[in-house]
């Protein structure tokens, strides 16, 4: 074997040895270009709405830690049994007016995340710390403006199995907190879940065979044909 060829061998060995490896290079940075593309395509509205999510808590939290002094002192003035009677009133309206999946003239989403707040912010207004007043606020904006957009939501997307799974974990979070802060409010709270979660929808039910249509002036107006 003359050295011509083996350097001709020897050097077409080694070219080939780099030209498999450069191949393989360039199709693994094209993958990793694609992969790169799709994740990115998918993750940038998460990303986005991750950080308007962010946005929006920081801004509630700075405006309630500035609010936190005047709503203390806000009702300094009233007695505390008309706060009282006022936020059991305000509290029942917000349970009336709620939306909870119907389409009936009493449903107002507005007039019930305001009556919520406003409940709120009467008892904050007893309580004796700014802390105390923050820690209030904060959650009465989490369940009374956050929430029912999230159970919306999630309700929308996952169906309405999911959806019982979060309102089992509220009542059952709920019941903990009344267990150990107000045991002597445990009996009353069990039978509102009761009455509002099973009577009232069982009773709106059976009583769907007794509706009867009443025709008279104050009824629409129906076309008959000729």
């Amino acid at each position: 074997m003359s050295g011509g060829e083996c350097c001709g061998r020897s050097s077409h060995s080694q070219t080939t040895m780099w030209v498999i490896p450069s191949s393989g290079l360039a199709r693994n940075e094209r993958n990793y270009l694609c992969v790169r593309h799709v994740m990115g395509h998918c993750l940038s509205p998460m990303k986005y709405a991750v950080r308007d999510d962010v946005k929006v808590a920081c801004f509630y939290m700075v405006l309630i830690a500035c609010a936190s002094p005047i709503i203390k002192s806000l009702t300094g003035s009233v007695a505390t049994d008309s706060i009282n009677a006022s936020t059991t009133f305000l509290l029942l309206l917000r349970l009336a007016v709620h939306d909870y999946g119907t389409e009936v003239a009493i449903v107002n989403p507005t007039v019930s995340h305001n009556v919520g707040l406003f409940a709120s912010v009467c008892l904050a207004s007893r309580l004796e710390s700014d802390l105390d007043v923050f820690t209030l606020m904060t959650v009465a904006v989490t369940f009374f403006t956050l929430f029912p957009s999230f159970r919306r939501y999630f309700q929308n997307q996952l169906g309405y199995r999911w959806s019982m799974v979060v309102t089992l974990v509220v009542a059952v979070i709920t019941v903990s907190g009344v267990l150990l802060y107000a045991p002597h409010l445990l009996l009353l709270f069990l039978i509102a879940l009761f009455v509002c979660n099973f009577l009232i929808p069982l009773l709106y039910v059976s009583l769907q065979g007794y509706k009867q249509n009443i025709y008279g002036p104050w009824d629409e107006a129906q076309i008959e044909g000729r």
